[in-house]
């Protein structure tokens, strides 16, 4: 239970500021683990090309760019963004598999999981759960994406609204998970 309210504590705090701050560099960057000038010659410069090519590709099979297009800029640190998070994320699961292996010494006196496939039975557990918590989004779609085809509308969203509902419907989540977890 208690790994599940500091997932979501993480979240919550994730979350807001990814509304909050605008990215412009990594962070570790903004925590001073990594200079921007390293940062810069080791993501962003190797990786520059590969976003160029990828846009251009993706450019010339759309044919060009449309009124409500982006610069490359937005593109490229978009792009970035989602590499440096998604090496992050493999870091973390790095660190939790080196923590767990730690713990194994200490399993007479610590109840916390002390091999991965404990991990992966709690993933699991919090998987099914929100099958029966999420069940509705599906309908809600559907409904929604039908009532655009009959009545054509265009949208653009407030970012701290649509953040602020995000969150609300996460924290209910979060509540029900919870919830369920103290019986």
């Amino acid at each position: 239970l208690w790994c599940v309210i500091i997932a979501f504590a993480f979240y919550v705090v994730a979350l807001l500021r990814l509304v909050t701050i605008e990215y412009t560099s990594s962070l570790l960057v903004q925590l001073g683990l990594v200079s921007a000038v390293d940062f810069d010659r080791l993501v962003r410069t190797p990786l520059s090309p590969i976003i160029a090519g990828a846009y251009d590709a993706l450019m010339a099979v759309r044919g060009g760019h449309s009124p409500n297009s982006y610069s490359y800029k937005v593109y490229e640190d978009m792009t970035l963004q989602f590499i440096v998070w998604l090496g992050t994320c493999v870091g973390m699961f790095f660190a939790l598999w080196v923590f767990t292996t730690m713990c194994k010494c200490c399993r007479k006196w610590l109840t916390f999981p002390n091999e991965m496939k404990w991990w992966g039975r709690l993933v699991i557990s919090f998987d099914n759960l929100t099958y029966w918590i999420w069940f509705w989004t599906s309908f809600f779609w559907i409904g929604f994406n039908v009532y655009l085809a009959v009545f054509p509308a265009s949208f653009h969203f407030n970012n701290v609204g649509m953040m602020s509902f995000m969150l609300a419907a996460t924290f209910l989540n979060y509540a029900l998970i919870i919830a369920n977890s103290m019986r």
